[in-house]
């Protein structure tokens, strides 16, 4: 039998020859036959150290908690127990075990890896002032070892200093060992793809070719920014035929599936590597977040459970599901969680941020930023993050702040594109298009990535270049993935067909229902009068009877469908293949619950609208949605929903170049929702809806339309509150039905209340919207319809 100094050269032969398990058992062996030894300290710091790399980390947590407890003095045990947190993303458990070691410990030869990993730590709570003192320390102390660079090229990404970033991570290059080299190589192509150098990248991957799983993982990534659609899918196959060996191959591959529509392979890919890694947190995670775009909360529920279990202490799985239970509105189930996770400081902060931004409470999530960035100011990632959510609310003090925030971020460093490309969408919306076109202009010219591709598409058709505004439109569309595009045509049944498709020039009316028999009759009224040729309805599931009234209709045609809305992205994919099919002049795109009117509109008919923008080459009306309501909740009919607030109507950078926001939802409910759309498109012109709210890119009239909304009818009555209730329940809408969900809960405290405001109107006419700068008409209009 092998005496303990034979078995511990034996453990770290292992060691050496990568076999973990090998050595892990070696390792326990010299444990279990050396009680008194004076290294036994070592023999456990690293038999906790082979579990981890073998995949047991909640075992090696065990071995090296009690090694720790047992040893207080060992460095070996509390290094090893730190990066046991480090493994398990415990970094807030982690930092102080760093802390503790780097003075306990000044001259320990282990520094050398210490001081970089207390740096990771650090740089992930946030604290970035004290990761960066850590890793200058280790480039001073060990100028050879590449990880004090490594890092401090981490730090400079958190800060958008790219150019830093990359001085950072080639230092780390030159003097990496070959172990470390990939996924360094990993790193400079993610830093050199937000910079927008696609030369860089792709001399890189032609000189390190595939041989291994970082860097065609990198390369993959990359082509979903800045390739196509196409070619990142052959690189994940290619990742994964190669390595599949590898979680992250299976991940990224998943992950882009889902970024592609394709969530049922996602789900069977990830169910396979579940089984395959079933001790896996992230694995469980990735299952959990394709469940929940799938809308199966339950089941993704029951994913989070599990991945809760299999990482208890995980900082990034916490705020994760903190995140998801902020969409489903679990207030409580979140607190209890973080309470549960023993969540103190910047830990508890961002969970709570996460929980509040997916839950659209805005100002909430504000407030937890503040505290935040607070502790760490010189973060760009919390500044970005501030920027973005303060471009969300649209107010012009938010607005004013986001451009502050982001030009810094800009002028500190000419690479941050990502920083760039939101300032282009908030100055535009400041109104601001001089400045937005300044830094359209600046990004690099081998750049691109889809919000760079708008930016620029936006600045063509801001100077009315077309041929180049379309150049640029197919390239973002041949690139990137548009659901409203790319998804899978549904499977429409044709339940009747009353009317052939409309003349060449004719008007088609297309809507999406679901449980609206109250207001049907209504809007097929109004729309009649407007001059509609047809109707076309695509019925998602109703029981209400809402399918045998429009089927009696004598110039309606229904398609019945039993698809997820969720996952046809939102009625945009069914909305265009119903185009395809029948789009032969133009379209009208409303909800039952909407009434369109124009300048003039109560005289006029939709077909003087639409010679008019085609005598002009116009292809787009665009039109804002009034949320109508009545004085006092309890009246659910359109008749008695006369009053509307005011919008604030901004440019945007998406077609059609306008973004409305306000309303009575804002003032009663606090939600902020996009109050913009393009009810009228020239569907023979090749023009289609990405979203609800947005289109391909073309001309679009001076000529402006409104949408009159009586989204709140069933909210403010009685007897159909339950139909919202159901909407909520099936959380199909944006958001998981986030505004529906938070109505429904603020109701009961406006009962009996008067529900005007100082700045609230009742509606009299298309003149007054015209009037209020809601709508908008032209002298060319005018004079063309008498």
């Amino acid at each position: 039998m092998a005496d303990i100094g034979e078995l511990v050269t034996i453990a770290q032969q292992y060691q050496r020859d990568g076999a973990w398990r090998e050595a892990a058992a070696a390792w326990r062996e010299c444990i279990w036959r050396g009680p008194d030894h004076a290294e036994r300290p070592q023999f456990c710091a690293a038999y906790g150290r082979a579990l981890l790399e073998c995949g047991e980390g909640v075992h090696a947590l065990v071995v090296l908690r009690s090694a720790a407890k047992l040893y207080p003095d060992s460095a070996e045990c509390l290094g090893g127990l730190a990066l046991a947190y480090v493994r398990a993303a415990a970094h807030d458990r982690a930092a102080p075990l760093w802390d503790d070691l780097l003075a306990r410990f000044p001259a320990h030869r282990d520094r050398r890896w210490w001081l970089p990993a207390a740096a990771h730590s650090r740089v992930e709570l946030g604290d970035l002032g004290l990761a960066e003192a850590a890793c200058r320390e280790a480039i001073t102390a060990f100028p050879e070892a590449a990880g004090g660079y490594a890092m401090l090229s981490v730090v400079a990404e958190r800060r958008f200093r790219w150019e830093q970033a990359l001085e950072g991570v080639d230092h780390a290059l030159r003097l990496c060992t070959a172990a470390e080299r990939p996924s360094l190589i990993a790193s400079k192509l993610r830093i050199l793809g937000e910079m927008g150098d696609t030369a860089a990248c792709a001399a890189i991957l032609a000189e390190q070719g595939t041989a291994s799983a970082a860097v065609l993982s990198a390369s993959a990534y990359l082509a979903m920014t800045q390739g196509t659609v196409a070619d990142a899918d052959r690189r994940w196959d290619e990742c994964l035929a190669g390595f599949p060996d590898e979680v992250q191959a299976w991940l990224g591959k998943a992950g882009f599936q889902r970024a592609t529509g394709r969530l049922a392979e996602a789900e069977a890919l990830l169910r396979g590597a579940s089984e395959r890694w079933p001790h896996l947190a992230s694995v469980r995670q990735a299952l959990a977040e394709t469940l929940a775009q799938r809308r199966d909360v339950g089941a993704a529920r029951g994913q989070w459970q599990e991945a809760q279990h299999l990482a208890p202490l995980s900082i990034f799985r916490l705020w994760s599901q903190c995140a998801f239970l902020g969409a489903c509105g679990a207030r409580a189930e979140a607190e209890a969680l973080l309470v549960q996770a023993g969540a103190a400081g910047s830990v508890l902060a961002r969970g709570r941020f996460e929980y509040a931004k997916a839950a659209r409470e805005l100002d909430a999530a504000l407030g937890f930023l503040a505290d935040l960035r607070s502790a760490s100011p010189d973060n760009a990632v919390l500044a970005y993050a501030e920027a973005e959510i303060r471009s969300w609310r649209q107010d012009e003090g938010d607005l004013e702040q986001a451009a502050s925030l982001l030009r810094a971020m800009c002028d500190a460093s000419a690479a941050a594109v990502r920083a760039g490309e939101l300032l282009v969408r908030v100055q535009v919306l400041l109104g601001k298009p001089e400045d937005a076109a300044k830094v359209a202009g600046s990004f690099p010219a081998g750049d691109r990535r889809k919000g760079v591709s708008e930016a620029r598409l936006w600045a063509a058709a801001q100077r009315g270049d077309w041929p180049r505004a379309t150049e640029t439109w197919q390239h973002v569309a041949g690139s990137f993935f548009l659901p409203a595009l790319h998804l899978p045509r549904a499977e429409l049944h044709k339940l009747a067909g009353k009317i052939a498709a409309p003349a060449h020039g004719g008007i088609l009316a297309i809507s999406m229902v679901r449980n609206e028999l109250p207001r049907l009759s209504g809007f097929l009224a109004h729309h009649r009068k407007l001059g509609v040729d047809g109707f076309v309805f695509i019925d998602n599931g109703s029981d209400d009877g809402s399918t045998e009234f429009l089927t009696s209709q004598p110039d309606v045609t229904v398609y019945a469908t039993a698809e997820s809305y969720a996952q046809s992205h939102f009625g945009s994919r069914w909305l265009n293949q119903v185009i395809d099919l029948h789009g032969t002049g133009w379209v009208l795109h409303a909800d039952a619950d909407e009434r369109l009117v124009f300048p003039g509109s109560e005289k006029r008919s939709l077909q003087d609208l639409v010679r008019y923008m085609a005598d002009r080459g116009e292809q787009i009306a665009a039109g804002v949605m009034i949320d109508m309501f009545p004085r006092r909740p309890g009246k659910g009919t359109a008749s008695q929903h006369q009053w509307f607030d005011p919008l604030r109507i901004r440019p945007s950078v998406t077609c059609p170049f306008i973004e409305a926001a306000g309303g009575v939802r804002r003032r009663l409910f606090g939600t902020t929702v996009t109050l913009s759309k393009a009810p009228l498109i020239n569907a023979a012109a090749g023009v289609r809806y990405l979203n609800s709210h947005t289109t391909t890119p073309a001309p679009v009239s001076q000529v402006t339309t409104a949408l009159l909304h009586y989204h709140l009818d069933y909210l403010f009555d009685a007897a159909h509150v339950d139909r919202l209730a159901a909407e909520v329940a099936r959380a199909e809408h944006s958001d998981f039905a986030v505004d529906r969900r938070r109505s429904l809960a603020l109701m009961q405290a406006l009962a009996g209340e008067d529900l005007l405001g100082p700045a609230s109107k009742r509606y009299t006419g298309s003149r007054q919207l015209e009037k209020m700068g809601l709508i908008a008409t032209t002298q060319d209009f005018e004079a063309a319809c008498g």
